[in-house]
């Protein structure tokens, strides 16, 4: 489960995204140079893959969400390589050569937005059908979300949020660290349908939020966690160390 947004102006492209995770998965390692690909991004020591990533020097960036309105069950292969690999493989070479090599039907059900600095392209894997789009911008916004509980009910939920959101330009509408203000909302009564969500059963929350901000002269990565030295597994996002910018920052 994930939440993400794609925010551009005249001069620059914004792209967050709030990891949603299972709480027993082992601690992530924040955003770093991957020396072998190139890549700036955070790791699932697990998978050894990553969810959100950019390539400073082509400034191509990437995030994956899981596809929850699928055929899981349609994979070919009995033993499907890790969704954590797509980015760091899209990100590694051309957007026409990656297309033209993925093999989706390796992998169980994703979404993948992969953009540049011209446009943005949704791949859609639903583990029958596999479908490259070009995605339009709707007032400079992109907006994408899964869960896997409910998913058209917890979607239609965020939707709102995100809408809400656009509408309320007189208000603040970003946080103090400059990453969008509905990423960090959380209903008391509604933590399981919350942008910044937490549920039991296996207990899931969103455990980092990402912000990746390119211009014409830079790539700047703001990393989001609650997470310490200590910590052997994920650990929830506290709203008070997104406010407080508890973060790491990376600007190449």
């Amino acid at each position: 489960m994930c939440t993400l947004s794609v925010l551009r102006d005249a001069d620059k492209i914004q792209i967050t995204v709030n990891r949603d995770e299972q709480l027993s998965r082992q601690a992530e390692i924040a955003p770093h140079l991957w020396r072998q690909e190139q890549i700036l991004a955070p790791k699932d020591i697990e998978s050894s893959g990553t969810w959100i990533g950019v390539n400073p020097s082509s400034k191509t960036w990437a995030c994956l969400l899981n596809n929850y309105t699928s055929h899981e069950s349609c994979c070919k292969s009995d033993s499907p390589i890790s969704r954590g690999g797509i980015v760091p493989l899209a990100l590694s070479r051309e957007i026409a050569v990656f297309t033209s090599n993925i093999e989706p039907d390796r992998y169980r059900p994703f979404t993948l937005l992969l953009g540049d600095n011209d446009s943005v392209y949704e791949f859609c894997w639903d583990g029958r059908v596999f479908k490259e789009d070009l995605v339009k911008f709707n007032d400079g916004c992109i907006f994408r979300s899964s869960s896997s509980v409910k998913q058209s009910e917890v979607v239609n939920y965020r939707e709102k949020v995100f809408e809400n959101w656009k509408a309320s330009r007189e208000r603040p509408v970003m946080t103090k660290a400059k990453i969008p203000l509905f990423h960090t909302q959380q209903e008391v009564q509604q933590k399981s349908y919350s942008i910044l969500m937490r549920r039991g059963n296996p207990e899931r929350a969103t455990t980092s939020i990402s912000s990746i901000k390119i211009n014409s002269a830079s790539v700047d990565f703001h990393y989001f966690s609650s997470q310490n030295a200590e910590s052997e597994n994920l650990v929830p996002l506290a709203v008070e160390d997104i406010n407080n910018e508890r973060l790491a920052t990376i600007s190449l």
